[in-house]
């Protein structure tokens, strides 16, 4: 879990997980919010990118999150690399 901070509030967290099967560790996120009031100001990219580092440094090989395909959420995953998966709300991106 990772949390953004402004004057010692929380204003916004991502929170994920590891699962290791056929021998490869996969990445997935659980839970991602900003407050309304600071949405737009590049604190979800910051938290997305924080949690996707971590998996790298944690060497999983794919970074799924599910997102609400209206959501600006969806539209900043896809924006950072990830692409659509077979169900629409799913998104993924293979990391290096």
């Amino acid at each position: 879990m990772f949390v953004a901070e402004e004057n010692k509030k929380i204003v916004g967290a991502i929170i994920g997980h590891l699962v290791t099967w056929d021998n490869h560790i996969n990445a997935f996120g659980d839970e991602f919010f900003v407050l309304k009031e600071f949405r737009g100001k590049g604190i979800g990219k910051k938290l997305s990118l924080k949690l996707e580092n971590y998996f790298k440094r944690k060497n999983a090989k794919y970074f799924s999150i599910n997102a609400n395909p209206k959501s600006r959420a969806y539209k900043m995953y896809l924006k950072s690399g990830f692409h659509k998966s077979k169900n629409s709300v799913c998104l993924e991106k293979k990391l290096k």
